[in-house]
């Protein structure tokens, strides 16, 4: 019986250190030393927050650049082994074809293809980030739509870019917020 109340108190006593002493103090070092990444890393404009600065999220306003596509039951169909994968593939190529490429074709520009990131989605669909690439892809479209000049807005995808091992990629939240400072 000696040993059971032992044990009884043993798992007590960790279970107040591992479970509400060590979290407390990980969380009021993080909120003193790390406040912004701690709590989400949220943007904010004239007071109002607008979103996370890691988190994707949808722009449905034309004059916006657009983020990959989002995940629509989970991801398993969205593999190239489910069954469903190239009708969702075609669906999106037909979208893209239909509003990006066919602004750049009435301005005169050619590119390769789609960039691959504007048809498939990321492992968590929460993807903040677009390639350099599709951001640029989209400026004619964005241009039309938000009588900016393309020139404006590659300045603003040029101070939107990050690198990250030799890749660039352009955070949507912030090129967004790049161009809502254009638009006024």
């Amino acid at each position: 019986m000696k040993i059971f109340m032992n044990s009884i108190k043993v798992t007590i006593i960790f279970l107040i250190l591992c479970g509400v002493i060590y979290p407390l103090i990980g969380t009021g070092v993080a909120q003193v030393l790390f406040n912004n990444k701690a709590n989400g890393s949220i943007i904010e404009r004239n007071g109002e927050k607008i979103g996370s600065l890691y988190l994707g999220q949808e722009y449905t306003k034309d004059y916006y650049f657009k983020g990959r596509p989002k995940s629509d039951e989970g991801g398993a169909k969205e593999t190239p082994s489910g069954k469903d994968f190239k009708e969702t593939l075609k669906k999106r190529v037909d979208l893209i074809n239909n509003t990006y490429a066919t602004a750049n074709i009435k301005k005169g520009k050619k590119f390769d293809g789609i960039p691959r990131d504007m048809v498939t989605t990321s492992a968590s669909s929460n993807d903040p980030n677009i390639s350099k690439e599709a951001a640029l892809y989209q400026v004619s479209y964005i241009s039309e739509k938000s009588k900016i000049s393309e020139d404006k807005l590659i300045k603003a995808i040029e101070n939107s870019t990050e690198n990250n091992v030799g890749k660039a990629y352009v955070n949507l939240i912030k090129l967004n917020m790049e161009v809502d400072k254009l638009i006024k």
